[in-house]
């Protein structure tokens, strides 16, 4: 019966953030997703077991801005830009009184935690990061994770280093490449309304696409899977 009810709960969720602009969290989507995103092309559920685990990962990080409102200066502050005539707009969780711009991040797993003690977050969240950096005219930021199964946390300074270039420990991140590849997918596919390749470079990509569907119902989708297969 419960798991009859939060089936249609999830079927019945309305989509909250519809697509018409580009985000910061875009950095590494693959296009053949990003294009179905701005097409409102129709989704794959996903299990509900992993809609679940969505929902506690964001009621962590909605928990850990909660608990530094005193140290908050805003929570949710949007950015609205333009970079190579591409517009990006996003709302990052919170900026510090300190100044520092940050974002939180929950999850969980052997392989997460381990890349994050040596040091190794992902480069799509610093991306993220770096982009309302760039579009709050602010020059430190900080990513921070937390592990939703143990609770335990990882901390991540960022500093400007350059012109839309910014570094965290030994990783560079360069926006000017994250904002060229926006403006070459605009103008090659969304534009023209062109349909990208499968350009996935890994099963997890495929197997967490909202748009599986329409991916292993492509007709070049053997051919991938014999390629991720090979991986």
């Amino acid at each position: 019966m419960i798991k009859e009810k939060l089936k249609e709960s999830f079927d019945n969720e309305e989509e909250r953030h519809p697509k018409t602009t580009f985000w910061p969290s875009d950095s590494e989507t693959p296009f053949f997703s990003l294009w179905h995103a701005f097409k409102n092309s129709k989704k794959t559920p996903p299990p509900i077991a992993r809609q679940l685990i969505w929902d506690v990962g964001e009621r962590v990080e909605n928990a850990v801005i909660e608990r530094l409102k005193d140290s908050v200066e805003q929570a949710q502050a949007r950015i609205e830009i333009e970079r190579e005539g591409v517009q990006i707009t996003g709302n990052c969780d919170a900026i510090m009184k300190s100044g520092a711009v940050l974002e939180v991040k929950s999850m969980h797993g052997y392989a997460h935690n381990k890349e994050l003690k040596n040091s190794k977050p992902k480069t799509s969240y610093l991306k993220q990061l770096c982009i309302y950096l760039d579009g709050l005219e602010r020059e430190k930021g900080i990513l921070f994770h937390v592990d939703k199964g143990s609770g335990y946390q990882y901390e991540f300074e960022v500093e400007q280093a350059g012109e839309r270039i910014y570094k965290c420990g030994n990783i560079v991140i360069d926006l000017n490449e994250v904002y060229k590849r926006y403006a070459d997918f605009k103008a090659k596919y969304l534009d023209p309304g062109v349909e990208p390749p499968l350009d996935f470079d890994a099963k997890w990509q495929v197997e967490w696409s909202p748009y599986y569907d329409l991916i292993i119902n492509h007709k070049d989708y053997p051919a991938l899977y014999k390629k991720l297969t090979k991986k």
